[in-house]
């Protein structure tokens, strides 16, 4: 068996720390997605938000998403959901 070197045993336990780091990352990742696509599980499954106008009336989806009269209360969510690392419905 080979004797490592103090150099290789730098650059291996670097390794497995960006990998382990890595790791992480893609489990947030993966975490932050099913919960993206369980708020949109939500929204097709619904017509909208009762009780946000104050006045009995619903706040639908199409009014709170981009586009829509109130669209900066879902903003940050159609960022996540949209961003330029994945591609949208139609593919872009």
């Amino acid at each position: 068996m080979r004797k490592q070197t103090s150099k290789e045993s730098f650059w291996e336990k670097e390794a497995w720390r960006f990998w382990g780091s890595w790791l992480a990352k893609a489990s947030e990742v993966d975490r932050l997605k099913r919960g993206i696509r369980a708020v949109r599980s939500l929204m097709d499954e619904s017509d909208g938000v009762a009780g946000l106008h104050l006045n009995g009336d619903i706040a639908t989806w199409d009014e709170l998403e981009k586009g829509g009269k109130f669209e900066e209360w879902l903003a940050a969510f159609n960022l996540a959901e949209y961003s330029p690392q994945q591609p949208t419905e139609n593919g872009e």
